[in-house]
């Protein structure tokens, strides 16, 4: 009984890291693109 409610908990853990993840890298992809397109507007920095 209490395995089956730790396997359950880890499985949400698990869901919960991976959507992080996912978040993260969303931000990254946005903040790559930003700078990108910083550079290009203002080329002498």
């Amino acid at each position: 009984m209490e395995s089956k409610a730790r396997a359950s908990k880890s499985a949400k853990e698990v869901g919960k890291t991976r959507q992080l993840r996912t978040e993260l890298s969303t931000i990254y992809d946005l903040y790559m693109r930003y700078t990108a397109a910083s550079a290009e507007a203002y080329p002498e920095k």
